[in-house]
């Protein structure tokens, strides 16, 4: 059957129909949106399905194989300006079905920079922070300043500041924490506000309780 472009007098809207007259596969109306799978878009593009199941309603694809290509979705939420964008970024060339690993990357901009990666998921599940390399980590924040590359857990009430996990040390899957500052450092811990600790770990060992800092005397002392 023949294909169709109907123009609709009531609405003011334009329809493209295939395979016969009543299969409309496309809509635009009189605001401008345009609807695919829907005569009635609620959005400037609106893509619809009637199924059940897992349904994919858009593709973004690159027929070239070549490692790191990407194909992804801009922002520019203000004066075209784009300032975040979402990429599926290809692992391996493509090339064959073995190299056909993906992942997924969250670009940000700021302070009048370029969009760079900050976030990526890897194809693995592995989630790295600042584009780093995937380390065998579940979750890894890298940051090249000395004072970045914290971790803040707070609680709900008030949003306060409860638990900070600082760049230079870690948790372990037994539950201990792992200090990386080098040899003589301390590594404070505690829940106070501004900066008033609770205990010190010191460089060779020493855990100090009690204290607000080394030179106050301590509660406990062990070794």
């Amino acid at each position: 059957q023949a294909g169709l472009i109907k123009y609709t007098h009531s609405d003011n809207s334009l329809s493209f129909h295939t395979d016969g007259a009543t299969n409309q596969r496309m809509t635009i109306d009189s605001s401008g949106n345009v609807g695919i799978g829907t005569s009635s878009p609620n959005d400037l593009l609106h893509l619809a399905v009637n199924a059940s199941g897992d349904q994919s309603l858009l593709r973004l694809s690159n027929s070239n194989a070549t490692q790191n290509n990407t194909v992804g979705i801009q922002f520019a939420p203000g004066n075209n300006m784009v300032t975040s964008a979402i990429k599926g970024i290809a692992e391996d060339s493509g090339s064959a079905t073995a190299e056909r690993d993906g992942a997924i990357g969250f670009f940000t901009r700021r302070n009048g920079g370029s969009t760079t990666e900050k976030v990526r998921i890897d194809s693995s599940g592995f989630t790295t922070f600042v584009g780093t390399v995937h380390s065998g980590k579940w979750f890894e924040s890298v940051r090249t300043a000395s004072n970045e590359g914290q971790i803040f857990f707070k609680g709900v009430t008030n949003n306060v500041q409860k638990t900070t996990l600082f760049a230079d040390g870690s948790i372990a899957a037994s539950g201990k924490i792992i200090s990386n500052r080098p040899s003589g450092s301390n590594t404070s811990f505690g829940t106070e506000t501004n900066g008033t600790r609770t205990g010190i770990w010191k460089g060779d060992g020493t855990i100090f309780l009690g204290g607000s800092n080394v030179a106050n005397a301590p509660n406990i002392k062990l070794y």
